[in-house]
């Protein structure tokens, strides 16, 4: 379903724009999408504009090599055929330079017609075989995968030593090698989401917090809502009840958690950026997580598109929260060609995957401790089909995807139409 613009009537009310009138995304309307969750920048004005605004987005983004000797060399000085981009989310911050994991990994694939994307996300519990690293003094072993950003990130190695060595562990155990690279800090992607006034997205399954409660249902009140066991990282509940059956009857005495509902919800910045965070109580846990994660991530883009992207007063402060949110390694090619490469990918054109189709997958070996996931014969198919992309006509990725529409997080998140109401997060 292609994204319609609309315009004003008089009456205060939209109205649709005149058939075969298309209005042009305005010349920050494709920032969002230079990696799938970095906010678009498009065509629509003259090209004087269009090179004082790219002079502020290169400017504002932070830029710095991430991926080290994971990154191999482009063809001359163009981006040409399929690109990977690994994306790897922070809740710390991008930019401090001590020894921390990393919940969210995702890869973006676009394949050689620059005119689509893929996400795929790779549960941070995954089992792999992570290989030595001299820069940090890691000899290498098995371990769980959001592990090997800690040890990369190791004896001063920071953040550039731990995506350098997830992206050797991801290229290790799945042949895959990366063109580029991001840092997504999640406390600046809740700036963006301010800069949108919210952001409006079905949610697909009720979804308790765990972080976010209100003290007697106050909204100038947050307080945790729960006891998390230190040990599981789960809820605490009186004696009778567990956190995923009767998630009510565990809150703290005269704290009240926030639940998002399944339905249509307008998320705040705070809640936005809580969502994502969410796991507990979700079907497949880390898959639902996930999950969500790539929903809001697509219905940011929606929105960039529908509302935020024609004012462009908003300009400004929008650039500056997309370069608090993101470092960037473009793989030595400048930001300015990966946004014009990657021009005409809009949220219409972006897939989002549900690795092992969403469900748990128990990991076969025995040579890591704690509980351990695996990836199955399909999810490994998704990674083969991300490597056979060559030529300008391959679309594995997509072939994958029509062969299991029950992979498709787009098609599964929502409804065809929007309700009118879009109710905000509720306590229980």
């Amino acid at each position: 379903m292609t994204v319609s613009a609309h315009r004003s009537s008089r009456s205060g009310r939209t109205a649709p724009a005149p058939a075969g009138r298309r209005r042009k995304a305005p010349l920050w309307a494709k920032l969002i999408v230079v990696l799938g969750a970095l906010m678009l920048i498009g065509s629509g004005a003259a090209f004087a504009a269009v090179g004082s605004l790219l002079g502020k987005v290169d400017s504002s983004v932070h830029q710095q090599s991430l991926l080290g000797d994971a990154a191999p060399s482009f063809d001359g000085s163009t981006i040409r055929g399929p690109l990977n981009i690994l994306l790897v989310g922070l809740d710390g911050g991008s930019r401090h330079n001590g020894p921390g994991g990393t919940d969210t990994i995702m890869i973006a694939h676009v394949p050689a017609s620059h005119d689509r994307i893929y996400l795929v996300s790779l549960p941070r519990d995954t089992g792999v075989r992570i290989p030595a690293y001299a820069k940090s003094g890691f000899p290498g072993g098995s371990a769980k995968i959001n592990a090997a950003f800690v040890y990369g990130s190791n004896h001063g190695g920071g953040v550039p030593g731990g995506f350098e060595l997830l992206a050797l562990t991801i290229k290790k155990n799945y042949g895959i090698s990366f063109n580029a690279g991001a840092i997504v800090d999640f406390t600046g992607f809740e700036k963006i989401v301010q800069q949108l006034g919210g952001v409006t997205m079905y949610v697909d399954e009720t979804t308790y917090s765990i972080h976010h409660g209100y003290i007697n249902n106050d909204p100038k009140q947050h307080a945790a809502p729960y006891h998390i066991n230190p040990d599981t990282g789960v809820p605490t509940c009186p004696r009778g009840f567990t956190f995923d059956s009767t998630p009510d009857k565990c809150t703290l005495p005269g704290v009240k958690e926030v639940v998002y509902r399944k339905g249509w919800q307008h998320l705040s910045p705070y809640d936005a950026l809580d969502f994502m965070r969410c796991r507990d109580g979700l079907v497949g846990t880390d898959y639902g997580r996930q999950r969500h994660q790539q929903q809001l991530i697509r219905a940011v883009l929606q929105q960039s598109y529908q509302q935020g992207l024609s004012d462009p007063f908003k300009l400004s402060g929008f650039i500056q929260a997309i370069g608090s949110a993101f470092t960037f390694d473009g793989g030595g090619i400048p930001m300015n060609d990966w946004i014009f490469t990657l021009k005409g990918i809009g949220p219409d054109a972006m897939t989002t995957i549900k690795t092992n189709g969403g469900q748990y997958v128990r990991y076969t070996g025995s040579d890591i401790p704690g509980s351990v996931q695996g990836l199955n014969s399909d999810s490994l198919a998704l990674l083969q089909a991300v490597r056979a992309d060559k030529g300008a006509a391959d679309d594995h990725v997509g072939a994958f995807v029509a062969a299991h529409p029950s992979w498709n997080a787009n098609t599964a998140a929502a409804p065809s139409a929007k309700s009118s109401a879009t109710p905000s997060p509720t306590v229980h």
